[in-house]
């Protein structure tokens, strides 16, 4: 996983609970006091220790797993991602245009960044006019997927209808 992730999960901690709530997480997981993911946003960490991170992260601050993913999920899609990515937030106007063009994007990122893996998507529009959206991953991280879609509502002032099918598909209806 790329340590973009980090940097903005400790952003995310951070903006959340304060710096001394950041320094406790750090702890919990080893790492030194000075250590920031700043330094390490393009460099691969650890799947298993990615993971990891946000699990003790999430002990640590007393708080479940989904609201972790969920506080993350509105500082990547309202503050980070935007600001870092802009040519891709610049052309959508909905949750849907940022869904519709999510494996695309991801397949961007795989060309320009060697070694990323991030999550890739199939899509399938139903009879109804909802999409059939299925997260292909390794990493399990399908919940935090979820919340960054939650995330992506916020940025666009919209309420997608989620519905859960399966282990790894979202059944998405949009305003």
């Amino acid at each position: 996983m790329k340590g973009t992730i980090h940097y903005c999960l400790e952003a995310t901690i951070k903006e959340n609970y304060g710096d001394s709530a950041w320094a406790k997480c750090q702890q919990a997981v080893g790492l030194k006091k000075s250590h920031s993911f700043g330094q390490q946003i393009l460099q691969d960490i650890n799947e298993e220790d990615s993971i990891k991170l946000f699990q003790l992260s999430a002990e640590t601050l007393n708080i479940d797993l989904k609201t972790l993913f969920d506080q993350f999920g509105d500082y990547w899609c309202l503050t980070y991602a935007p600001k870092m990515y802009p040519q891709f937030f610049e052309k959508a106007q909905s949750t849907k245009d940022m869904l519709v063009g999510l494996d695309h994007i991801h397949q961007v990122v795989i060309g320009k960044k060697p070694g990323a893996k991030p999550p890739r998507f199939t899509y399938e529009w139903q009879k109804d006019g909802r999409l059939l959206m299925t997260y292909k991953s390794e990493r399990g991280l399908f919940e935090l997927f979820e919340s960054l879609l939650r995330g992506l509502d916020k940025r666009f002032d919209s309420e997608t209808s989620i519905e859960r099918v399966g282990n790894n598909s979202l059944l998405l209806g949009f305003q």
